[in-house]
């Protein structure tokens, strides 16, 4: 079994090389543009997965003044979105599925893609969790809000991790084990 450096370095030149033959065989690699706001939230996990493949991209960070101006014009009327060569997909959790399916970090096989999937809909899980909190204005509330995310949600879903990681026999740290 080879350690998580090497498999992640194996993994970028299998990316690599797939891209090369994409733009020898049509010409162009494509280009992606990202949009959020000035922050890391809902993007950030995309920004992981460019940087996990290797993959060139554009980071376009806007402030309030030009998301009001360009809000009409997107997909769903909302952050993050992603253009792809002039198209533009709107969503965090479908562009980071569309990206790791696209740069092949999404899982061997169907039962694989399923854990992935169920693995992300839990971190997705959490973050609405987390949005609640961080926009409550209520004080009181906010704090309910904060104690019940530490004391019951986040220790449920990490142990649900944990119980994925043993399953599935990963090196330490790892949901699965490439």
């Amino acid at each position: 079994s080879q350690s998580p450096p090497i498999r992640r370095v194996i993994v970028i030149g299998v990316i690599t090389y797939i891209h090369l033959f994409e733009e020898a065989s049509y010409g162009k690699m494509p280009e992606y543009k990202l949009y959020y706001f000035q922050s890391k939230g809902r993007a950030e996990v995309i920004r992981y997965i460019f940087a996990q493949a290797g993959q060139k991209y554009e980071d376009i960070r806007l402030n309030g003044d030009k998301w009001g101006e360009l809000k009409p014009k997107t997909p769903w009327k909302c952050m993050p979105f992603l253009e792809v060569d002039g198209r533009k997909i709107g969503g965090s959790f479908v562009i980071a599925r569309f990206l790791a399916e696209r740069f092949g970090l999404s899982g061997e096989g169907d039962i694989e893609r399923a854990e992935i999937a169920a693995a992300a809909d839990a971190v997705y899980d959490l973050v609405t969790e987390m949005v609640k909190v961080f926009f409550e204005k209520d004080e009181t509330k906010k704090e309910e809000l904060k104690k019940d995310f530490a004391e019951k949600i986040l220790p449920l879903k990490l142990s649900s991790f944990e119980e994925q990681i043993k399953r599935n026999g990963a090196p330490e740290g790892w949901l699965f084990t490439k």
